[in-house]
This record gives C-alpha cells, sequence and structure tokens, in this order.
C-alpha cells in the first residue's frame, strides 16, 4: 500500500465494523490519511435492491470476464477489430454470452432488468441530477454490450482479417460461465427468489427490514 495514497473514510457511530479497525488499516498503510464522519453509522447498502442489483453484476460480469478469457484462449486475441463472426465457430459459447449479455444490458426478463428496476424505484423522489446520470450511465451500458455482443459474434467482415482460426470452445472453459449465467436466467425468470436471496443479507447488515420487492415486470411506472 505505502506507495499509493489511501483515504480511509469509517463512520464514528459504525456498530458494525468497529473504528479500530480503520486506525489499523490506516497504520498498516503508514502515510494513509484518516476520516471520521462523527454520527455516521453502518448504512452502506443495506438496501435490498441495491444488494440486488450486486448480485446481478457479479452473475453477469463474472461470467462475461470468463467468456472473454475464452475467446482469447481459443483465438489468440480479444481485440475487437481482429474478431467477428464467432457465432458459427463458437455457438455454444454465442448463447452463453448472449444471455449475460442480455442481463448487463438490463433487458426485460434477466435479472439486470429486475433489479436495475427495483434500483431506479429507490431512486424516485431524489435528485434529478443523480437520476438523470444514472440513466445515463444505464445508456452507455447498453452501448458497450452491444459493441460485443456484435463486435465478437456478429457478421463475418471480408475486410478483416481474423486473429486465426477459431474452434469451438471445450466444455471446460464453457461450463463455469455457463452455469452463472443459467443462474441468472432462473433469477431473472423468478425475481421473488432473487429477492428472498438478499433480503436476508440487507437485514443482517442494517438489522433493519427495509420495504421493497423485485417484479419479472413492473408495468408503466416511473421507474421506467
Amino acid at each position: 500500500f505505502a506507495p499509493r495514497e489511501l483515504l480511509v473514510v469509517h463512520g464514528s457511530d459504525d456498530e458494525s465494523v468497529p473504528v479500530f479497525d480503520s486506525r489499523a488499516v490506516a497504520d498498516a498503510h503508514g502515510s494513509a490519511a484518516l476520516r471520521l464522519i462523527v454520527g455516521a453509522g453502518h448504512h452502506l447498502r443495506h438496501d435490498p435492491r441495491a444488494i440486488a442489483v450486486l448480485l446481478g453484476h457479479a452473475l453477469f460480469k463474472a461470467a462475461l470476464f470468463m467468456i472473454v478469457g475464452a475467446i482469447d484462449h481459443e483465438t489468440g486475441t480479444r481485440d475487437l477489430h481482429r474478431l467477428n463472426g464467432l457465432r458459427s465457430a463458437m455457438p455454444r459459447l454465442f448463447w452463453v454470452a448472449l444471455a449475460s449479455s442480455a442481463s448487463m444490458a438490463a433487458l426485460p426478463l434477466t435479472l439486470g432488468f429486475a433489479a436495475k428496476e427495483a434500483a431506479f424505484d429507490g431512486l424516485v423522489g431524489y435528485s434529478g441530477i443523480l437520476i438523470v446520470a444514472v440513466a445515463m450511465a444505464s445508456v452507455l451500458t447498453v452501448a458497450y454490450t452491444g459493441r460485443f455482443v456484435l463486435g465478437a459474434f456478429g457478421s463475418s467482415d471480408p475486410d478483416v482479417e481474423p486473429a486465426t482460426s477459431p474452434h469451438r470452445a471445450p466444455a471446460g472453459l464453457l461450463l463455469a460461465p455457463a452455469a452463472l449465467t443459467t443462474v441468472a436466467v432462473i433469477l431473472g425468470l423468478g425475481p421473488g427468489l432473487a429477492f428472498e436471496l438478499v433480503e436476508p443479507a440487507s437485514v443482517s447488515i442494517s438489522g433493519i427490514a427495509k420495504a421493497g420487492k423485485l417484479v419479472l415486470w413492473p408495468g408503466l411506472v416511473p421507474a421506467l
């Protein structure tokens, strides 16, 4: 840690993580700045809707990182400028990537959609600037998700020289991302089950059962 500057921020009334721990981290660094927020407690991400967003991200991001690793392993590159037309060469990997990408883009009937809709519902009533910023980030997420799927698996471009002759990824490379994607699909089609998983985590952090829910389709609500 020492070569890097470090700022440690902690609430003085945190009942879950003692202030002593933050002091120990700062002391271990050697030159870290410690800032205690007087009166602040342990309230970070204690809303089950926020934890649902984290769960969704953990599932699809982990799967997609491994999918990119499989592409790199089988083609020798991760450069989208040298990848195209992998759908025909890696059909199973394509469908796994498509399902995880749909969740990352928060398309309906996915866990990403249910979690993000619930998160936006929790933001209704807050600063308009904050809502616009989150919405713009969501638009960018859809854009780079589409870039990945179309760039790697879209139609072959005759003007692009492929990095190598791709071949189907072995089952060993598919197993982990397929398992994560399967869990994400199940939770996306049954968001109530996902909420049952994240609510106890929320209560264990804050000690408070907060209102909220995950739904398959919320209807035409302000959060949309």
